[in-house]
């Protein structure tokens, strides 16, 4: 079992960029979605740019959900990401 996550990581390993944050596993009235920008102005939802690596239980009601960001994204020479929770 992982240590707990206290919030949010972006890591570049090995020609790769990877997007790790905790959620709650019981929170089934909210989504969380990845939204992406180049310009910090104009944001769109990341999914298709997005690959999913895993899903791990902490064991204490949270998982730690972890993306692969792929092309053209991840090519751009700056772009940005964050997460919206949103009521279902």
């Amino acid at each position: 079992m992982r240590s707990p996550t206290p919030g949010i990581s972006l890591s570049l390993g090995a020609a790769s960029l990877v997007l790790t944050y905790p959620m709650s596993v019981g929170a089934d009235r909210a989504t969380i979605r990845v939204l992406a920008s180049t310009d910090l102005r104009t944001w769109h939802d990341a999914g298709p740019e997005l690959e999913a690596l895993s899903t791990e239980s902490l064991g204490d009601g949270r998982s730690v959900v972890t993306w692969r960001v792929l092309p053209p994204l991840r090519d751009e020479a700056r772009f940005f990401l964050r997460l919206q929770a949103a009521p279902r």
